[in-house]
């Protein structure tokens, strides 16, 4: 479906600018290009360099190393498939909106195939990459690293051939360019993070990140939108076949197989996974992740996620248009089918909220979390390329869906009051303690240790009620112009927002 194409874009480098309205100056930031490396980008085939951006702070000490996110393939054949032949063409709109979905697939698989293009492109930071100016963000003063991801394997493959799923071995080589071009030895704090696969890479990496750097620097974590459950897909065909019950989980298996054998996981939630009936690729997912590991459970970790997270919603199916009546056994007409639609998206959020609590219950002192009951995938702009207009899905006859990324989101977006940069503002000048003042709520019914929920438990509670009049927040900004059913209750009636794009 193309939401799953428009989400997933925007997590990766882009291939135009467009006007992000954030902390940009019109000064880009620096591109290394490191050569002499142990490792390529695959490069669909012909190995280019890779590199990363950066723009030097005030504080000579302290560090941000953003990871990008990618698409994972399974085998060379296959990862060569998605990158060899790739002519975008010219855009002569240079906008966003107006592209074809087949062009946004091609326009985020190139940038992952290729980093040959990638110095002319010069990003502009954002949001937490942002330096010094009226829209500073928390880590204005620190020198600020973002690190395309060009080997489909989210920076934890250490194979050796084809210049493919060898992430492990380039991450290596560019910190230790870092080391002396931004003088990353002399490093006393250093964040790491990333969206989704950036997020899941740089929890498994970062153990091995702070051995890179040496000197025992102080290590945190901001990991966006990448708390992946292992759910069963909506609509199933065969619930006794649980490949295609758990298809998530399935699809993981079959695009990792051919390298997480000897992937650079974490070690402990490696040596737990790696037994005679188990399966390590469960350390991509971060709940089993950071329950796993003991240097996770110490580390001081800030989660941004969505409860009702769109392109997670659109992997388990619940997005898939042919699982609606007129190609499902399971549904007579539009009626049962948008209800268990939303039936399964409430779900899901109940569901994420409970894995949210459940981890943040479970030891770990060092971890908080920020998580919104709003439908946003990707909470952080990094740079210029990875902000999205508004743009309008249209879904048949259904309805539509109206979904940006903007820099001014983390901004907008609050709980209970507090924004998500004010909250990761807060946690990161406080060394990252969970329980800073005016970090968690003062409400003893909302009152949780290392954590701030949107706990109205429905979808669009956190929504502006000129909108959604049953919302009892404003702050989201996703908009699904309904395909709004009656449902006769014997009550009253109910509204049945269907969710498909």
């Amino acid at each position: 479906p193309c939401l799953l194409w428009l989400l997933c874009f925007v997590c990766s480098l882009q291939q135009w600018k467009v006007n992000a309205q954030g902390c940009s100056t019109g000064v880009p930031m620096t591109f290394q290009e490191v050569n002499g490396g142990t490792a390529k980008c695959f490069g669909g085939g012909t190995p280019t360099e890779p590199g990363y951006f950066y723009e030097i702070g005030s504080s000579p000490t302290e560090f941000i190393i953003w990871l990008g996110d990618s698409d994972l393939c399974e085998n060379v054949i296959d990862c060569a498939a998605k990158c060899q032949g790739l002519d975008c063409g010219a855009d002569s709109t240079n906008k966003v909106e107006a592209l074809s979905d087949d062009l946004v697939n091609c326009y985020f698989t190139q940038q992952n195939c290729n980093s040959s293009g990638w110095e002319g492109l010069q990003p502009e930071a954002e949001t937490i990459l942002c330096g010094d100016g009226t829209a500073a963000g928390p880590f204005s003063t620190y020198t600020r690293i973002y690190i395309p991801q060009c080997s489909f394997d989210w920076f934890l493959g250490t194979e050796t051939t084809d210049d493919l799923h060898n992430g492990d071995t380039i991450l290596a080589d560019l910190i230790n360019d870092m080391l002396s071009t931004v003088s990353l030895n002399s490093a006393t704090k250093v964040v790491v993070g990333g969206t989704r696969g950036g997020g899941i890479g740089a929890l498994n990496q970062m153990s091995r990140i702070e051995s890179l750097i040496g000197g025992s620097p102080t290590m945190l974590a901001v990991i966006d939108s990448a708390w992946y459950l292992n759910l069963p897909e909506f609509a199933l065909n065969e619930f006794n076949n649980p490949d295609l019950v758990y298809t998530l989980y399935t699809d993981l298996k079959e695009v990792t197989q051919d390298w997480i054998a000897g992937a650079a996981l974490d070690p402990d939630c490696k040596t737990r996974w790696n037994q005679p009936g188990l399966d390590l690729i469960n350390c991509l997912f971060p709940y089993e992740l950071v329950d796993n590991s003991a240097y996770l459970d110490d580390a001081k970790i800030f989660f941004s996620q969505s409860q009702y997270d769109l392109l997670m919603l659109t992997q388990y199916g619940a997005a898939d248009e042919t699982k609606g009546p007129k190609f499902s056994e399971f549904f007579e007409d539009d009626k049962a089918y948008a209800s268990n639609v939303l039936q399964y998206v409430e779900q899901f959020g109940a569901t994420m909220r409970s894995s949210i609590e459940q981890s943040a219950f479970a030891g770990k002192d060092n971890h908080f979390w920020f998580a919104t009951s709003c439908d946003q995938h990707g909470t952080i702009v990094p740079t210029d390329f990875h902000a999205l207009p508004e743009r309008t899905e249209a879904v048949q006859e259904a309805g539509s869906l109206t979904y940006s990324r903007s820099p001014s989101y983390w901004n907008q977006v609050a709980v209970d009051g507090l924004s998500l940069k004010q909250a990761l503002t807060i946690w990161i000048n406080s060394d990252g303690d969970q329980n800073a003042p005016d970090l968690l709520d003062d409400d003893p019914q909302k009152f949780r240790e290392g954590q701030r929920l949107d706990r109205c438990n429905s979808f669009h509670c956190n929504h502006d009620p000129q909108i959604y009049p049953n919302s009892n927040g404003g702050t989201c900004t996703t908009v699904v112009n309904p395909f709004i059913l009656t449902v006769d209750t014997g009550e009253g009636a109910q509204k049945i927002i269907l969710l498909i794009a």
